[in-house]
């Protein structure tokens, strides 16, 4: 009779593994102490999280059959998830910053460095999103800051074999903010914050976002918040505490809602989303963003998929961004569309 009992608890344990397998990520050790969480072939993303001992890399071979496994009933799961509440006081305490990187470690490193520095960024999840497996610089980067949650991002060529660097930036792009928004279970995230590896902050990025990002909620003419502003040059900017409003998307350190997402994800392009995203897209109705006259955010990549050297000291160097510390804002008032087209 105990024998019989014991073959059903197995039994019910057997059945009770494989369901799970289907509705969820699969967890499972690899090398003691690092354990990873392996996201659905249809987000193309992995999720590792590493202990304060130590660390280790999943390579692509380890994680394909359980993401295959795990893949269909796992989407429909996400797929039924219900966007999270907004307006709450701080938005930032349901936001997530995304950093995407490919293999600039030492970029990465640099950029890290600031964003760690920012007060407040303890209270923020904060997640690197690597294009393909990492590479030993990208991971030794990495594990120096485990605050961190790792995400990495399948890389293959969906457009064509052939295809170029904006294509592989364009669905490195997609998948991570799918896996942020809808592919971790319980963490609701409400917005995103997406910046690059070649990025640095100014002290208050983070303060800024908090203050600007409640219009997004309540203006339905804006959809994304930036903390570059192209023309952040010595000769235009008069004050830094002025917001402005623009049609063409900015990029380079921008905020997004999880509603604006769930309309541009199932369009968004498998290459130069950023054109895309400036001239192209009807998805949303939406049509201004939120600059900051004084960027908070500054472009240290001297070189990259778009950029050269001779590019970064004629467009890029002479942005200027705050360095000084948290400044009074203008008031949101002064972004009401007709209040700023009687301004302008």
């Amino acid at each position: 009779m105990a024998r019989g009992r014991s073959l059903e608890l197995v039994l019910l344990v057997a059945l009770l593994l494989v369901w799970a397998s289907g509705m969820c990520v699969w967890v499972y050790s690899l090398s003691p102490p690092l354990r990873s969480l392996h996201l659905p072939n249809s987000l193309g993303i992995r999720h590792r999280t590493t202990s304060r001992s130590g660390s280790g890399v999943v390579t692509p071979a380890d994680s394909h059959v359980l993401q295959e496994v795990a893949s269909t009933r796992f989407k429909d799961t996400i797929d039924r998830q219900e966007a999270p509440p907004t307006g709450t006081d701080d938005v930032l305490q349901q936001a997530a910053v995304l950093v995407l990187t490919y293999d600039r470690a030492n970029y990465l490193e640099e950029s890290l460095k600031s964003l760690f520095n920012l007060q407040g960024i303890a209270n923020v999840s904060v997640y690197i999103s690597v294009d393909g497996a990492p590479v030993p610089a990208i991971q030794a980067a990495c594990d120096k800051f485990p605050a961190a949650s790792i995400l990495v991002h399948e890389r293959k060529a969906r457009l064509e074999p052939t295809q170029g660097s904006s294509a592989y930036i364009s669905q490195h792009y997609k998948g991570a903010l799918d896996a942020v928004f809808y592919g971790l279970p319980g963490k609701n995230h409400t917005h995103v914050i997406v910046v690059e590896d070649d990025m640095v902050y100014s002290p208050d990025f983070l303060s800024y976002f908090r203050f600007v990002a409640p219009l997004l909620d309540t203006d339905p003419s804006l959809w994304c918040v930036s903390s570059w502003h192209d023309h952040s040059l010595g000769s235009f900017y008069q004050s830094p505490g002025r917001l402005l409003r623009t049609s063409v998307f900015p990029g380079l350190g921008w905020m997004i809602r999880r509603q604006t997402w769930d309309q541009l994800s199932p369009a968004f392009p498998l290459q130069n989303y950023d054109h895309w995203l400036r001239i192209d897209h009807d998805v949303i109705s939406a049509s201004d963003c939120v600059v900051p006259e004084l960027s908070r955010s500054f472009n240290i990549g001297q070189l990259g998929s778009n950029v050269d050297v001779a590019f970064f000291n004629r467009y890029l160097e002479g942005v200027h961004w705050n360095r000084d510390g948290a400044v009074k804002l203008d008031s949101l008032d002064t972004l009401d569309p007709k209040v700023y087209a009687e301004a302008v």
